[in-house]
Parts: C-alpha cells; structure tokens; sequence
C-alpha cells in the first residue's frame, strides 16, 4: 500500500494527464448520482483504521470543499514567492465558464 506521502508522477506533464483523467473520471460519476445514492450509507476506514459511517453526500461535500483549502494554501506560496495568482474567487471562476 503506498503512503500519502509517496511521489505518484514525477514530470509535471505526466501529473497533468492524469489530473486530467480523474478530472473526467469524477465529472462522470457525479453527474450519474441521484438523490438517492447521495443518501445511501458510505462506510469506510481512516488512514488510522478508524471505522467511519455516514450518507455519500458528506463525503463529496468534504472532497469539494477541502480543495478550496489547497487552493489557499497554494496561493500563499506563491503570493510568499512573490507571484500573483490571480483571480482565484470561485463566483468569477464560475461566472468566467458559463459566458
């Protein structure tokens, strides 16, 4: 089992692609939920074996929003570097695919 620690691609381009494809992998699967399967039971364990339970709809809750805090933590680094990131407010973002 490999550590979340451990480099998965080590040329950017390669990381890129991949992204890429779990990017259209997850657009997949949630365009394919219903209300019903965002309610059902999703049981699992922690990185610490602990056991957890609770419906799917918190856990993709979780996964959406915990980007935003990646997000912040990358655009410190490079705003510490002295780069601008850019616009990074999600409502522009939207706003900026839907013209």
């Amino acid at each position: 089992m490999s550590k979340l620690s451990d480099e998965l691609y080590a040329e950017f381009g390669e990381l890129r692609d991949e992204r890429a494809k779990t990017d259209a992998a997850l657009d997949a699967y949630v365009a394919a939920l219903t209300a019903e399967s965002l309610g059902r039971t999703l049981t699992y364990k922690t990185t610490r074996g602990d056991p957890k339970s609770h419906p799917l709809w918190f856990a993709l809750t979780h996964l959406f929003n915990h980007q935003t805090h990646h997000r912040s933590q990358a655009t410190t680094l490079f705003m510490q570097l002295g780069h601008d990131p850019g616009v990074t407010d999600a409502i522009v973002l939207l706003w900026e695919d839907v013209r």
